[in-house]
């Protein structure tokens, strides 16, 4: 009788962990993008690679920069360790410094994890929605 309790007791003590553990790698694109850049951190430029095509272009306009960094923050995420496939490179170019998001239809790596979209990926489809004006890379 004292083995089943133990067991049960492991078990269970086993399924509270997993699910911690599980629930402690759901976040949202806002909560990562904002660990990354700070509320006064000002965006001059953007960069999007388009590795598929080979193709880039560079965008000053704010509404591009708003798109790429406020419009998905509601986008669910899971840390994952799967490697992800990359579509486009997006480069965040501040005064100071440069933040990468390695951008796939399921999968957004940034400099702190790599991160599986649940549900719409919003930056995904604004990226392969938006006229850029594109240029062939050499």
């Amino acid at each position: 009788m004292k083995k089943k309790v133990l067991v049960t007791s492991f078990v269970v003590v086993l399924g509270v962990a997993w699910f911690m553990i599980e629930q402690s790698k759901q976040t949202t694109y806002e909560s990562v993008i904002s660990s990354e850049l700070s509320n006064d951190t000002v965006v001059e430029k953007v960069r999007i690679e388009d590795m598929l095509n080979h193709k880039w272009t560079e965008s000053t306009s704010d509404e591009v920069i708003q798109n790429i960094i406020k419009k998905p923050r509601s986008m669910e995420m899971k840390e994952t360790n799967k490697t992800p496939s990359v579509e486009y490179i997006i480069t965040l170019k501040t005064e100071e410094s440069s933040y990468h998001i390695l951008l796939g239809k399921e999968c957004v790596d940034l400099d702190d994890g790599i991160y599986q979209v649940k549900g719409k990926n919003e930056l995904y489809d604004f990226i392969k929605s938006a006229e850029f004006n594109w240029e062939n890379k050499q």
